[in-house]
């Protein structure tokens, strides 16, 4: 397996983006194309259940897997480490000023680069939760590539080794041998990039369906689309 920083493009016929936001969300691309699902629903793999007994999801649910990685799981986590053991640094943040509740993901990124001990503790066990989550969908997908969008790029350096020791230690090992993990050049914007590319594809896969769309638009609001589609 082979986990990678680099923003080299890679060509994957089975590719799983994960993206970090308010929760944990996800897309499976096979042979260049998303996975939608029978109801369009493919992809929801932060409502994984990873502990039965875990904390409970927005969901209903207890113990999904976005309840251990996703950023408001790890601000979480970050506070309560904070509050039972001694006060790192960067709550003298004048933004935090002591209060746990005022932790955002811009804080704990900024205390991890600063080597806190606390942040980057913490960072590595939600790291090994992530690879727990990953090595289901490496054992059920066989993927070639992982790609880790939103707030899990801007703290991967942080998660990466411990996720990589469990896919390591937990996956199949015919599974492993040819995946790699990357982080998404796009950050938080891969969801609207994506978004746009599928519009585009889908009139490029059907240019005359979209033509005949186009002419019962009125003018203007043609132009602005099709000058905002091709630019």
């Amino acid at each position: 397996m082979r986990t990678l920083f680099s923003q080299k493009v890679t060509f994957a016929l089975l590719l799983i983006y994960l993206m970090g936001g308010m929760g944990l969300g996800g897309s499976l691309v096979v042979d260049h194309k998303l996975l939608d699902g029978v109801d369009g629903f493919a992809g929801e793999v932060g409502h994984m259940t990873i502990d039965p007994k875990g904390p409970q999801c927005n969901c209903g649910n207890r113990g999904c897997w976005e309840t251990f990685v996703s950023p408001t799981a790890i601000i979480r986590r970050v506070g309560e480490a904070v509050i039972a053991g001694p006060s790192p640094q960067f709550l003298m943040h004048p933004d935090i000023a002591g209060n746990p509740d005022r932790i955002r993901m811009e804080h704990i990124v900024r205390a991890a680069m600063n080597g806190e001990s606390v942040v980057l503790e913490t960072l590595g066990e939600v790291g090994r939760y992530l690879g727990i989550g990953i090595v289901n969908l490496v054992n059920v997908f066989n993927p070639g590539l992982v790609v880790l969008g939103g707030a899990l790029s801007l703290v991967g350096p942080y998660i990466l080794p411990s996720a990589q020791s469990e896919i390591e230690r937990r996956a199949m090992v015919a599974a492993q041998q040819s995946i790699e993990i990357k982080l998404s050049a796009f950050k938080f914007d891969g969801g609207v990039i994506g978004g746009a590319a599928l519009i585009i594809q889908k009139i490029l896969g059907n240019p005359t369906l979209w033509s005949k769309s186009l002419t019962r638009i009125p003018f203007e609001d043609r132009v602005f689309i099709t000058a905002n589609v091709y630019a």
